[in-house]
């Protein structure tokens, strides 16, 4: 696949997602705050799927495997961000379960890195942040008062 191809193919799925994205109920704040509750406990095992998409790179995927190193750093502590909201929103994380779907969403990804390598994990990755980059600063103007 060219450059030109995936980048195509990268800005149809946003497209078709952000559709998806916000059809949501964003204005209600308890679909919000679950929301947010999610993301915290996924983001607190993106470290640990990079650090395994890491140690999974051979030798010869070196630039995918320092990718990754550099990802993790990225990655740390993302989570307060999602504990700050709930505060501000007057939630308890702690309080919050994590759902069925959440575990599943990462214990699924665990698993692509195990059995096809951490270069099929890159792709999920790419989607991830395409979404932040993407559709992030309208979702800001969606949740914020």
């Amino acid at each position: 696949m060219t450059h030109n191809e995936l980048r195509l193919h990268f800005d149809r799925e946003m497209e078709s997602f952000g559709r998806k994205l916000f059809s949501f109920p964003w204005e209600n704040e308890s679909f919000y705050a679950n929301w947010l509750a999610q993301t915290y406990y996924f983001v607190l095992n993106a470290t640990r799927m990079l650090s395994l998409a890491a140690g999974e790179a051979t030798l010869d995927e070196q630039e995918l495997h320092r990718r990754f190193v550099a990802h993790v750093s990225e990655e740390i502590n993302h989570e307060i961000m999602a504990v700050r909201d709930l505060d501000n929103l007057g939630f308890d994380v702690s309080k919050m379960q994590e759902s069925r779907a959440t575990k599943d969403f990462y214990g699924h990804q665990f698993n692509v890195i195990r059995e096809h390598g951490p270069s099929a994990f890159m792709g999920w990755v790419l989607f991830l942040e395409g979404i932040s980059a993407i559709h992030g600063p309208r979702l800001l103007t969606e949740v914020s008062p």
